[in-house]
């Protein structure tokens, strides 16, 4: 199960946040494990939910692809890229194993673009944020407004809905948009306070463990959001726990919780 969320910010990047849990089987094994959103290019990030064989196998194609755009002198445009690249990934998906396919996996997009603008009539940077599913056949999904979208089992859950609902309310949106101080720091926020509401609304199969994703002018950089909070006097940290972040170290993870290969669901 997962719950992967991503916003785009007026000031010219994009936020995401990501669970860490991992499904096994019938829900009978879960654990804080596996970091889902990754470095595609300098200026693009995906992450990934379902089925986490194909979530790696997606992702590490999407890389193989960029790697050869850049090689050969390719300006990575985020919405060109989405549709230049999901055919790839409809293939791939139609290749697997009937297993595999009934899990699904989702993907989720975002870019900052280092030549276009958000509009006619600003200089502001264009950012985006696609989504791709294997229910359509991966084909890309362009968010076209500032709200916040997610994919994965918490963009079912009523109380996660309601969550990303308030904070697209525009006096929500807009007190999120003026938390200044450094770039990212509004997205940054805002991935803090999902954090707290699911330590406070633990649901089966999403973790409260979050790490933080912001793609920028600068890059992509991903880390783990560690804090410590406050319960009357009582002091509490909250830190990722060890996950891993290539699809051999979760196999290895995977030997020592289920005890064998197993279908995985991030």
């Amino acid at each position: 199960m997962t719950w992967i969320a991503a916003k785009r910010f007026v000031s010219g990047y994009v936020a995401m946040f990501s669970d860490v849990q991992v499904t096994w089987g019938n829900g009978a094994h879960r654990e804080n494990c596996l970091r889902k959103v990754y470095a595609m290019a300098p200026n693009i990030a995906c992450g990934f939910s379902g089925s986490v064989e194909v979530g790696f196998n997606l992702l590490a194609d999407m890389r193989f692809f960029a790697e050869q755009k850049l090689k050969r002198k390719q300006m990575l445009l985020p919405r060109q890229f989405a549709f230049d690249w999901y055919r790839r990934g409809r293939n791939i998906f139609s290749d697997l194993p009937e297993p595999q396919k009934k899990l699904g996996c989702s993907l989720i997009l975002s870019g900052y673009s280092p030549v276009e603008t958000a509009g006619a009539n600003t200089s502001l940077p264009r950012t985006d944020i696609i989504i791709m599913n294997s229910a359509n056949g991966f084909t890309p999904k362009i968010t076209n407004n500032w709200k916040i979208v997610s994919i994965g089992s918490g963009s079912a859950k009523k109380r996660y809905v309601r969550f990303l609902e308030s904070l697209n309310e525009p006096k929500n949106s807009a007190s999120i948009e003026n938390s200044y101080g450094q770039p990212g720091r509004a997205g940054e926020n805002m991935a803090f306070m999902a954090s707290i509401m699911l330590k406070d609304n633990i649901e089966p199969g999403i973790s409260p463990c979050l790490h933080f994703t912001l793609v920028d002018a600068f890059g992509v950089k991903s880390y783990p959001l560690n804090f410590t909070s406050l319960y009357g006097e009582k002091k509490i940290k909250h830190e990722m726990p060890k996950v891993a972040e290539t699809y051999s170290d979760f196999k290895t993870i995977e030997k020592n919780i289920v005890g064998m290969s197993s279908e995985a669901i991030g």
